[in-house]
């Protein structure tokens, strides 16, 4: 009798729940601690499921998130189910208004026992699939079962989807003991508005135009090299400047002749 109740919710792969409209806004970091690939996926609605992306091992994932909206977590290669702090469905945790909070989410394995460790090797292991007929019952059933399972989840969470990528575009993903980022250097070009100039603003505005710097000067260097040779020429025509006594002694001697 167990067993029968046991199976509808092994083959069943997500819990039926959804997310409810209402609920205050809730920050979550999702940890994965395990050594395997962890897909986390949010249950918008029953039997609706999204796929947010694939965190692989020492990986974590900022989210934002509602109270009443449930997370899960199944492995990547074929649906098993991961815990969410030792929970198979995570809801976020309510605080304060007053406080913005992020709650630490540690991704982990499930207790399996040895039998439920050996079927699932075989069933991963499709070399060993023929000899699923020798198992006892109740282990062939199993391996069955998560074969099954495995499948529908490959089916139904790792088929393309008219190439939208995998990973949804408002994740970021980050190592466990990631560096900080290198900051870029300081803008070389920069252009200060004249009204913000003056001393008597705390804030002084600052834009970067180095792209539209260099267009205006690349433009403008033929005609700085046309002007320069002009300039050279010009000053090639140009007669020495003589001493003051020289030019009194000509105006002299231009008077006596006339």
């Amino acid at each position: 009798m167990d067993e029968q109740n046991e199976r509808p919710q092994e083959l069943r792969l997500f819990p039926h729940v959804g997310s409810s409209n209402t609920g205050r806004e809730a920050r979550a970091r999702f940890y994965n601690l395990t050594s395997y690939p962890v897909d986390i996926i949010w249950l918008r609605a029953p039997q609706v499921a999204l796929k947010y992306g694939t965190l692989t091992h020492k990986q974590y994932l900022d989210v934002r998130t509602y109270q009443k909206h449930p997370w899960v977590f199944r492995r990547h290669f074929d649906g098993a189910i991961m815990l969410a702090n030792k929970e198979e469905i995570y809801w976020a945790t309510e605080y304060s208004p007053n406080v913005v909070l992020r709650e630490a989410v540690y991704i982990t394995m499930p207790m399996w026992s040895l039998q439920k460790m050996c079927a699932y090797k075989i069933a991963n292991s499709p070399e060993l699939h023929r000899n699923i007929d020798i198992l006892p019952t109740h282990v062939a059933q199993m391996v069955r079962r998560i074969i099954y399972c495995s499948d529908i989840y490959q089916q139904t969470m790792l088929r393309p989807r008219n190439n939208i990528p995998d990973t949804h575009p408002r994740m970021r993903f980050r190592p466990l003991h990631e560096p900080p980022p290198i900051l870029p250097p300081p803008p070389q070009n920069l252009v200060i508005p004249p009204q913000h100039r003056g001393p008597q603003h705390n804030l002084v505005l600052v834009h970067q135009r180095p792209e539209r710097r260099s267009i205006q000067a690349a433009q403008q260097e033929p005609e700085r090299q046309r002007n320069r040779a002009d300039e050279q020429e010009y000053e090639g025509q140009l007669q020495p400047a003589a001493p003051l006594n020289q030019v009194a002694h000509r105006n002299e001697a231009a008077q006596e002749e006339q």
